[in-house]
């Protein structure tokens, strides 16, 4: 349904909630009809990856994001979780992490491969 890929940061520049200060490296995109409608900022590692920030704006493409990562690394870490995303990331298998940022009212959420 969604085509994943990486992508650049100039695709993204036009959703609501683009800050280019937001940290990640890696930009990955969801492409649906050839339209890209969704997209997550984050930095993957040879084994795992930590996303700083993810948007959407079709239902479904915010797990097949998550799906098509966790088709690549074993451990995952979704940094300063906003209270209204633990939903979200508890729904794709993620789970309260003791990971502190020091950031106030956040949380971080993690997925950890199983074997």
């Amino acid at each position: 349904m969604f085509n994943i890929r990486f992508g650049e940061i100039q695709e993204v520049e036009g959703f609501q909630l683009f800050d280019s200060e937001n940290q990640g490296s890696d930009i990955v995109v969801a492409e649906l009809d050839g339209e890209i409608v969704g997209y997550m900022q984050m930095d993957e590692g040879a084994e795992d990856a930590v996303i700083y920030f993810m948007e959407s704006n079709k239902k479904g493409c915010g797990a097949a994001l998550i799906d098509w990562l966790k088709n690549r690394v074993g451990y995952i870490l979704a940094n300063n979780t906003v209270d209204t995303a633990v939903g979200f990331y508890s729904k794709v298998g993620f789970a309260k992490s003791n990971h502190s940022t020091g950031y106030y009212g956040q949380i971080c959420m993690e997925w950890i491969q199983e074997d």
